[in-house]
């Protein structure tokens, strides 16, 4: 066991060697609380921009033409089919697939059909029919929280022919259909519904945890390596037993050790709270 020998200034050399670790120790967590600050600001962003992003493609899907252009290109519709890209008058995409949405830290990482439904009637070239268009957002890397997909989604109103080809089509409410009676369900069975197409749902939990500066585990080893350091360099050995007994016996090193405490729990809270609202 170390002897706790007071120097000049009231201090014993196990205290400052202790004092020592915990400097690169707070270092780690002030970091951290930096990087936090950070990523709850572009997570803010994230929120607006993919807001925009999306509400934006909804109108552009309301243009007359739009619609009609994007999925006639498709062939006969049917559940699960993949839109790869929404297209201008000109032919050329107006958003693609694995297209980065600005300001963001997301990309659009699928397109599909859903829902499809379709009143066929006897003697009639055209027929009503609905389907629910969805959109995957895959955020690429940890410089925000949030979930790691984010799904949306909105309904489709449309002519299809007897092949289910698209005659035209619009965002449900923004095409006329006078043919026949309301939308019913007697050709095409639906793999997946949904309570709301307008809905955002989120369909993997938040990952930057695991690249995180501000686990036990990394702090504990900046620590040791602190201490280590310290001891090196005084040519003191350090046991567990006497960094308790310094701190014990030091009220600096429990305020240090309390104020550090606080700051770990404040990463976890801010970190839980962004995630939770995105």
């Amino acid at each position: 066991m170390l002897k706790f020998t007071k120097n000049e200034n009231g201090f014993t050399l196990m205290e400052i060697v202790i004092a020592a670790g915990l400097l690169g120790f707070l270092a780690l967590a002030f970091m951290k609380y930096q990087q936090n600050q950070i990523k709850s600001t572009k997570t803010n962003i994230n929120k607006t921009e993919l807001n925009n992003y999306f509400q934006g493609m909804k109108a552009y899907m309301g243009k007359p033409g739009t619609c009609k252009r994007t999925f006639e290109k498709l062939g006969r519709l049917e559940n699960r089919l993949i839109v790869e890209k929404i297209l201008r008058p000109d032919g050329e995409a107006k958003y693609s697939l694995e297209e980065k949405v600005a300001g963001t830290n997301y990309i659009l990482s699928s397109m599909y059909i859903s829902d499809l439904f379709v009143n066929k009637i006897e003697d009639r070239e055209l027929h009503r029919g609905e389907a629910v268009l969805n959109v995957e957002l895959t955020r690429i890397n940890n410089a925000s929280y949030g979930a790691k997909k984010l799904n949306k989604s909105f309904e489709i109103d449309m002519y299809v022919d007897n092949e289910n080809k698209i005659s035209d089509c619009g965002v449900l409410g923004g095409l006329y259909l006078p043919l026949g009676p309301s939308v019913i369900s007697n050709t095409q069975a639906t793999n997946e519904s949904q309570d709301d197409s307008s809905s955002e749902s989120v369909s993997s939990a938040d990952d930057s945890s695991s690249e995180s500066l501000s686990s036990k585990d990394d702090m504990d080893k900046v620590f040791q390596r602190s201490i280590q350091e310290a001891s090196q360099k005084t040519g003191q050995q350090i046991s567990q037993e006497d960094i308790k007994k310094a701190v014990q016996d030091s009220p600096e090193l429990q305020k240090a050790m309390e104020s550090l405490k606080v700051l770990q729990e404040s990463n976890k809270k801010m970190e839980a709270l962004m995630n939770e609202e995105f």
